[in-house]
């Protein structure tokens, strides 16, 4: 029987061995998730390659709106250094900022800094997209419930996302070389496709078209454009509006879904996407872990955390192909261009880069909009259901695949006309077509002269009823 020394050695040998085997984890032991979120900050689905690519504008920035993410460490077969310090950041090439002294270099907020155990029972936190875009303040706290953002929501648009730093100890903060995760990695995207981040895009289309014109038809209106390139245009939509400025009733587009997939076939604004407010300010993020080692939590709260398992990729149907009624502020607007039966107008004012107006049709308002998606080449648009004889102001609006909208026309004035059928016009240009509505019988005498002068008369006719209804 052994002894107690040997008992002692056998153990001590174990630890030894166990400590031996400990080691520092690798980047490609994380696995990230990202879910759209939504007014309440509560987690409504996993993100795709579509979210990937074109979920993050302006106008979720500007109202708040989360992004979930869950980072989890796989378990190894042998046990993780618990030693060695793993810290979370938010943004784009935190590297380059890491113990950089370029002013220029914003570092990234930090979410977490815990040893690897925490890591492996998942953390689980939301953000706000202003963090994806910069770095924080310098000159403040680098802790995500603190830190000042040094980028804002108006302009800028890349890459970013998550990136895990695991330190080696040989310096005390989070060197370049460290960073073995580096915003790329993530389980949304799908096999098929290259490593993303989440795209952030806060800029509307820079690309136009220009020289609008509009001309008139029997209840709709037509507006017409030239292509100098499509660029990043991703669609059109006319929005329509009384002479007094008033949205048109039966037009107008039912709010989208807050959390749908977004397919680069709407548009987004504060206004419409937040009317009361937004949804969280940033720095009010609440970061979940799976147990606490006594470390530094980053500012966060420590509790049991939740794994989220179970959670599948929803693939929504469009959810913004419906249109219907829509209740929209509506108010008078001034109009930058005019036109009665036809005329021109040049490329409107970049909206993106300004504030709104809170009323009428340049308010960009869902409740004007009165057509369907229109393609980013397309070169036309047709309004119809309009009242004769009555004014209408119209404006084009382009939006790229995130869905930021800028007022690609200036406002336009058009007035729908009646458009007579082919005896009407032959009536009104002095019955040449007969009683019978036909042919108008002469006598021998007048059968020549008649003959010559109602050929030339109909061919003219013929015409002019073709480019009406051309309009």
């Amino acid at each position: 029987m052994a002894g107690p020394s040997t008992i002692a050695l056998a153990l001590a040998t174990g630890l030894a061995r166990e400590a031996a085997a400990a080691e520092p984890p690798t980047g490609s032991s994380f696995d990230i998730w990202y879910y759209a979120t939504d007014a309440n900050g509560d987690r409504a689905r996993l993100f795709s390659d579509t979210d990937l690519a074109g979920f993050v504008n302006r106008a979720r920035c500007e109202c708040g709106q989360d992004i979930s993410t869950k980072v989890l460490l796989q378990r190894a077969m042998t046990s993780y250094d618990n030693n060695v310090r793993v810290q979370t950041f938010i943004g784009s090439r935190c590297d380059v900022a890491a113990g950089s002294v370029n002013p220029q270099a914003k570092p990234c907020v930090r979410v977490l800094s815990s040893s690897p155990n925490a890591y492996t029972k998942a953390i689980n936190f939301s953000f706000d997209p202003v963090w994806l875009a910069g770095g924080i303040d310098p000159n403040g706290s680098q802790e995500i419930a603190d830190a000042v953002p040094s980028g804002s929501c108006t302009a800028g648009q890349g890459d970013a996302g998550i990136w895990v730093c695991i330190e080696n100890g040989m310096q005390p903060e989070c060197q370049a070389d460290e960073f073995e995760v580096q915003g790329t990695q993530n389980k949304n995207a799908s096999a098929s496709s290259m490593a993303q981040g989440i795209h952030y895009d806060f800029e509307p289309p820079q690309t136009l078209p220009q020289s609008f014109s509009i001309s008139a038809g029997d209840g709709a209106i037509e507006v017409t454009w030239e292509q100098i390139a499509t660029g990043d245009v991703s669609g059109f939509r006319v929005l329509c509006a009384d002479e007094n400025g008033d949205p048109l009733p039966g037009k107008g587009i039912k709010a989208p879904s807050l959390t749908g997939i977004n397919r680069g076939t709407i548009y987004f604004t504060k206004e419409n996407l937040c009317p009361g407010g937004v949804f969280a300010e940033p720095g009010s993020e609440d970061t979940t872990t799976g147990g606490s080692d006594g470390g530094s939590d980053g500012g966060s709260t420590t509790t049991a955390g939740e794994l989220w398992e179970g959670m599948e990729l929803v693939v929504d149907p469009d959810p913004f192909a419906a249109t219907g009624s829509s209740s929209g502020t509506s108010g008078s607007s001034g109009t930058s261009g005019s036109s009665g039966g036809s005329g021109s107008s040049g490329t409107g004012t970049d909206t993106g880069s300004t504030t709104l107006p809170s009323s009428g049709i340049e308010s960009l308002d869902w409740a004007y909009v009165c057509t369907g998606h229109i393609s980013g080449t397309s070169r036309e648009a047709r309004i119809s259901g309009l009242e004769n004889e009555k004014p209408f102001q119209f404006l084009v609006v382009a939006y790229d695949l995130a869905g930021n909208p800028i007022a690609a026309s200036d406002v336009l004035i058009g007035t729908p006309r009646e458009t007579l059928d082919l005896w009407e016009e032959c009536e009104a240009a002095g019955d040449i077509c007969g009683n019978g509505g036909f042919c108008k019988c002469t006598t021998d005498g007048d059968r020549d002269d008649d003959r010559a002068a109602w050929s030339l008369g109909l061919l003219a006719l013929g015409a002019w009823v073709r480019r009406r209804r051309r309009a």
